[in-house]
């Protein structure tokens, strides 16, 4: 739970950090003897897209972790398995991991409860970066998913290294 929490303090990081750079560099845009103002505007715009990924990390984790009652909805298993990654990307960097995927188009929802499927796929990656944490050469994770008979999903993940 400690790494988890080290690579969700990173990922916030990343845009916040983004947004302070861009908020020092549009006070200088605006500071000088004639103020750059579209400079300053497109900085402005930077600063605003960056709160807003950070806001949106920081959403999606809340989502992940929070408890009560369950909901059973039409969920894009692509989509979890896509947000996921993103959220969990600078814990497959951290460890030198690539991840590739090959995700079926043609998937069709599954009814379900969107959270617990989240926290089955960010279980499975979050276990296969860490069975490969400590062994050389490449590190790479593919994740794959597709329809299957009798109206089953095929998800799979393979590590290699």
């Amino acid at each position: 739970m400690g790494e988890l929490t080290a690579s969700l303090a990173h990922e916030v990081n990343q845009p916040i950090a983004a947004a302070v750079t861009d908020a020092n560099t549009c006070l200088r845009w605006l500071a000088g003897d004639t103020p750059n103002i579209e400079e300053a505007r497109a900085a402005a715009m930077r600063i605003v897209k960056d709160a807003k990924r950070a806001a949106e990390i920081i959403g999606r984790t809340r989502l992940l972790f929070k408890k009560g009652i369950r909901e059973r909805e039409l969920v894009d298993v692509n989509e979890v398995i896509r947000e996921m990654i993103v959220l969990l990307n600078s814990e497959a960097t951290r460890y030198s991991v690539s991840i590739w995927t090959e995700l079926a188009a043609d998937l069709p929802q599954v009814m379900g409860d969107r959270v617990q499927l989240q926290q089955v796929i960010m279980n499975l990656i979050m276990n296969a970066i860490d069975a490969m944490k400590d062994v050389g050469g490449r590190r790479d994770l593919a994740i794959k998913s597709k329809p299957a008979e009798d109206e089953t999903l095929w998800f799979r993940s393979a590590i290699q290294g």
